[in-house]
């Protein structure tokens, strides 16, 4: 059996982005052991996943603060100790850096496997840690299809932008949630008006134009979802909207 370690820790859409390339890799090596290391805010993304066997989650951001504190110091530092003796724990045959940073480059620096592959050229020096570099990539590619670029490096044929999300265990509390709320038109469509770096953020008038023109041609019911932080930004989009 093939060990497959693949390191994407973040953020929520970049993991999703990766999940044609896992299912890739499944199909390449049907009969492969496959971990995923991630951080927290994505790993409910990937847990039950069925193409994903172990799941290990990396709570660098909680960790460094721990370290921060000196109450809190022993602690971060056992946990993070715990984290890197897990990772160590399984010899993998091939470990995949699909985020190409070095807190990922580290990692991959630090697991037992016999191939490290990602790119060459990626940013903070961290294909120092592989042996086994794709060429750089083009920037203006799209980042689905670098990751699929991994897969094809690694002989998959069959290679599709498509994905499975882990999602039957929720089904049945949404359809609660929206019944509760009355929510029974269709078609339903989710909008998330949203983003970590405002470099990636459309414009709230064009969110609330399509969500016009969905409601107009598609008569649908339009749900936007955020956290709490985002409140503003989904009640400007509602008040530019007909």
């Amino acid at each position: 059996m093939t060990n497959i370690l693949i390191i994407k820790l973040s953020a929520i859409g970049d993991v999703v982005q990766a999940l044609p390339a896992l299912e890739a890799i499944k199909r390449t090596f049907p009969a492969s052991s496959i971990t995923w290391v991630v951080e927290e805010a994505a790993a409910s993304i990937l847990e039950g996943h069925p193409l994903i066997d172990t799941v290990l989650i990396s709570g660098r951001r909680s960790w460094l603060r721990m370290l921060g504190h000196r109450a809190t110091f022993l602690e971060g530092f056992r946990k993070i100790a715990a984290f890197l003796r897990t990772l160590r724990a399984t010899k993998y045959d091939i470990a995949i850096d699909l985020q190409g940073l070095f807190k990922s480059g580290v990692l991959v620096g630090l697991a037992h496997a016999d191939r490290k592959i990602g790119f060459a050229g990626s940013r903070e020096l961290s294909s120092l840690f592989l042996n086994e570099r794709l060429p750089a990539y083009d920037r203006e590619k799209h980042a689905l299809e670098r990751y699929l670029d991994v897969a094809r490096y690694l002989g998959a044929r069959e290679v599709s932008s498509s994905c499975t999300l882990p999602i039957e265990r929720e089904r049945p509390v949404m359809r609660q949630r929206l019944s509760d709320a009355g929510l029974k038109r269709r078609p339903l469509i989710i909008m998330n008006p949203v983003a970590r770096w405002d470099t990636k953020l459309w414009p709230e008038r064009n969110f609330a134009a399509l969500a016009d023109r969905l409601i107009t041609e598609k008569q649908a019911t339009i749900i936007f979802t955020g956290s709490r932080s985002d409140h503003d930004i989904v009640s400007r989009i509602l008040g530019m909207m007909k």
